[in-house]
């Protein structure tokens, strides 16, 4: 795995690219412990005339980020060949989407999530047709599905003080549902890559 740049402390949210924070440190997150690799995929596809997204409410039950909504993903282990196969894996296992299904088309700067000690790396990929969702109950709450248009639409984007080392934090709105902390971070990035076409 390639070692992370370091970079220099940070607090406004337009300079806290890719989750840096005041003291930061490249090498160990603030548990003191290395940096575990991550990987999550935000999947296009169409429903209707529309392109559609997918996030989900974690289970109370998983070991982090309990409740929270997030992109399908998680843990790179050893027998991934790469964080592009944990990606792809871990879709699968929570939400059913076979692998050989998924065409990947970008992967992003990883993002630093401090509170858990992950370093994420995001994978734009693309469905042909609509996904036939499989969650799993261990993991998956609910299935949050997102048209593509109400993500890049100006009237459900903000910014607030909620975070705890990257104190402001944006924030996606989708209904009652609320998309932010690292998440919304690194969906602010994918948002504005070249792969995302309305």
């Amino acid at each position: 795995m390639p070692t992370p740049d370091p970079s220099s402390e940070a607090v406004p949210l337009s300079a806290a690219a890719g989750g840096r924070y005041p003291g930061f440190d490249p090498d160990r997150a603030p548990n003191g412990r290395p940096w575990r690799r991550a990987a999550v995929l935000f999947l296009l596809y169409p429903r209707g005339d529309e392109l559609y997204t997918v996030f989900m409410e974690r289970t109370t039950t998983v070991a982090t980020h309990q409740g929270q909504i997030s992109l399908p993903g998680g843990a790179y282990e050893p027998s991934d060949a790469s964080l592009r196969e944990t990606a792809l894996r871990e879709t699968d296992e929570e939400l059913g989407i076979p692998p050989e299904d998924v065409e990947i088309l970008a992967e992003l700067e990883p993002e630093y999530v401090a509170i858990s000690g992950f370093l994420v790396s995001p994978y734009i990929g693309r469905l042909a047709a609509p996904p036939a969702f499989r969650p799993d109950p261990r993991e998956v709450a609910r299935v949050i599905e997102v048209p593509l248009a109400a993500l890049l639409d100006p009237a459900n984007y903000r910014e607030e003080e909620r975070g705890t080392y990257i104190r402001r934090s944006p924030i996606y709105q989708h209904g009652a549902d609320e998309i932010w902390g690292a998440t919304a971070r690194m969906l602010v990035r994918i948002l504005a890559h070249s792969a995302i076409v309305p």
